[in-house]
């Protein structure tokens, strides 16, 4: 087994951290590629974002963040219909399986393709006290270790996803369950009520619908689920985006390119309508 060194390609890397054959060919952004030349499937990995999600989350996890954040591209498959080419790149059922790097391996993994791409972006959310979205980050942060990172957000009030929200009583998660709340607004922000909000955890081949209710009166949702309803082998928090529907069944909004990655036990997703 060829061991980690501090020139590893990212090709290398991948096909060494991978248990198995390669059964499709791999190019990443370095100009480096592995696999077979004449395979009828392959993924080009696009950008460093892509890379720390697929060293991040090795296995179906960290391929389902690079290709719906666009970072990572299924070569060979018509882009209307990739199912048989990530059928045939994962392998089957069983899936793409990574082994654990030796400490050895690590430290060269970490000289190789940087300490920073070993580790999830992060993204900088602000929020009222009464669950308002005043500002999202569109980039990560990418801090370096043993330092500290100024980061300077000012709120002018433009990007506010929903006007406040008089009274709420914040539901707390039980074990094993999860949270997805919010508000559904038009753009003067007033609440929409009886409308269908529809939660799906992101997976690389068919998404997992978690559930779905009404607004209320006042605009306002609430979504339980439980950690059964999404996890498989590998994934431990769901990434979730979020449809609204009218009663009718016509789709008024999806945030299924705006992929919350590993979110936490209580999310807030407001949404505006129009």
């Amino acid at each position: 087994m060829t061991m980690l060194t501090s020139t590893t390609s990212i090709a290398d890397t991948f096909t060494q951290l991978l248990i198995g054959e390669i059964p499709f060919r791999f190019t990443a952004y370095d100009g480096s590629s592995a696999g077979p030349e004449d395979a009828a499937y392959g993924l080009h990995l696009k950008t460093e974002r892509g890379l720390s999600y697929l060293l991040s989350a090795p296995g179906d996890l960290g391929l389902s963040r690079a290709y719906v954040s666009g970072d990572l591209d299924v070569v060979g498959a018509h882009p209307g219909d990739p199912y048989d080419a990530l059928m045939a790149i994962k392998g089957g059922a069983a899936g793409l399986k990574f082994r654990i790097p030796s400490p050895v391996e690590a430290l060269g993994l970490v000289r190789s393709v940087g300490l920073a791409n070993l580790k999830p972006p992060l993204f900088v959310h602000v929020l009222s006290g009464q669950a308002t979205l005043l500002h999202a980050d569109d980039e990560p942060l990418t801090p370096e270790l043993a330092t500290v990172l100024y980061h300077e957000v000012i709120v002018t009030g433009e990007k506010t996803a929903a006007p406040p929200v008089e009274s709420r009583n914040d539901p707390v998660a039980q074990p094993d369950t999860w949270i997805v709340r919010g508000r559904v607004t038009d753009k003067a922000g007033k609440g929409l009520n009886k409308l269908i909000v529809s939660v799906y955890d992101k997976d690389l081949l068919f998404d997992d619908k978690l559930g779905q209710t009404e607004t209320d009166s006042n605009g306002d949702y609430t979504l339980t689920y439980h950690t059964e309803d999404y996890r498989d082998i590998i994934e431990r928090k769901p990434d979730i985006y979020v449809k609204v529907l009218d009663q009718k069944g016509n789709t008024l909004y999806s945030s299924k390119k705006k992929i919350k990655f590993n979110v936490g036990r209580v999310e807030i997703v407001n949404v505006v309508i129009g």
